[in-house]
C-alpha cells in the first residue's frame, strides 16, 4: 500500500466530511449558538432590568418603612399624650371626690356635734331640775312657790 494513496484517501473523505459538516451541520450548529447567544443577552438584559427594578422596590420599601416608623412614633406620642390627660383627670376627679368625701365627713362631725350638744343640754337640764327638785323640796319654802319656781326654770331651759 501506497501512503500516499491513504493520504489522499483520507483527504478526500475529510474534504467530504467538512463539506458534509458545513452544508448540514454548520448552519444548525451556528443557528442554535445565536439563538443561544440572544437567549443569554436577553436574560442579562432582564437581570439588569431586575436589578433595577429590586433597587426602585428597596427605595420605594425604605420610604414606606420611614412612613410607617414616623406614623408609629406619632401614635406613640398621642398614646402618651392621652394617658397623661386621663391620668390628669383622674387625679382630679380623684381630689374633687376626697374634697366630697372630707366635706361630707365635716358636715357628719358637725351634725353629730350638734346632737352632742343638744343631748348634754337635755342631761344638764334634766340633771339641773332633779337638783333643783331635791334642793326645793329639802328646803322650808312653801309648797306653791316651789312650783312656780320649777316651771320657771323649765319654761327657761
Amino acid at each position: 500500500m501506497n501512503l500516499n494513496s491513504t493520504i489522499i484517501g483520507q483527504l478526500i473523505s475529510f474534504i467530504f466530511f467538512v463539506f458534509f459538516c458545513m452544508k448540514y451541520l454548520w448552519p444548525k450548529l451556528i443557528s442554535i449558538i445565536e439563538s443561544r447567544k440572544i437567549q443569554i443577552e436577553n436574560d442579562l438584559l432582564f437581570i439588569e432590568n431586575s436589578k433595577i427594578e429590586i433597587n426602585k422596590k428597596i427605595k420605594i420599601s425604605m420610604k414606606e418603612i420611614e412612613k410607617s416608623k414616623k406614623r408609629a412614633f406619632e401614635i406613640i406620642e398621642n398614646a402618651k399624650m392621652q394617658s397623661s390627660y386621663i391620668l390628669e383627670k383622674a387625679i382630679l376627679k380623684a381630689e374633687d371626690e376626697k374634697n366630697k368625701i372630707i366635706n361630707k365627713s365635716y358636715d357628719e362631725i358637725e351634725h353629730r356635734k350638734k346632737i352632742a350638744f343638744q343631748e348634754l343640754n337635755k342631761k344638764i337640764s334634766i340633771l339641773a331640775i332633779s337638783i333643783s327638785k331635791k334642793a326645793i323640796e329639802s328646803s322650808f319654802i312653801k309648797h306653791n312657790i316651789n312650783d312656780n319656781m320649777i316651771n320657771k326654770i323649765i319654761s327657761d331651759l
